[in-house]
């Protein structure tokens, strides 16, 4: 009887041990304990055309994609989409954003106010307002920083 015991408990010590090493594989803090696998082979079938068949189709170039593609952004369009949700989160830090001119789907902005000067401009301009009118506007272009108060 003891003897099923210690080799029902060495199973469960070993299942328990496996788990635990894949856990700690997933979250990287044990080294892959299996060598990784090769991708396997791709496999190619290549097949004799026969007299009867026709020869493939040549198939077109890909047509060029305009780098402007969608409507054009409007002044209007972006001025009311910075007064419902970038100025007011600007303002209550003590700065403000202008929009100067939107040509060609590119949006020219100032900073005025803290933000002018402040260190994390760049990063608020990108990972917020750019980041903002790209998902409101797929077809934005880019945000550009001018400073008219230089």
């Amino acid at each position: 009887m003891a003897s099923v015991v210690r080799r029902i408990a060495s199973r469960l010590r070993r299942g328990v041990s496996r788990r635990v090493d894949r856990a700690l594989e997933r979250v990287g803090l044990r080294e892959s304990v299996e060598p990784p696998r090769p991708p396997p082979e791709p496999t190619i079938v290549v097949r004799p055309l026969s007299s009867s068949e026709p020869p493939p189709e040549p198939v077109a170039p890909p047509e060029p994609v305009d780098d402007v593609a969608g409507p054009m952004l409007t002044f209007q369009q972006v001025q009311d989409l910075f007064e419902d949700m970038v100025r007011p989160a600007l303002q209550s830090d003590g700065g403000d954003i202008t929009l100067v001119r939107v040509e060609d789907n590119d949006v020219f902005v100032e900073l005025t106010g803290a933000c002018h000067s402040c260190p994390s401009a760049i990063i608020t301009m990108q990972d917020g307002i750019e980041r903002l009118l790209r998902e409101e506007y797929p077809h934005f272009g880019r945000l550009v920083r001018v400073d008219e108060g230089l």
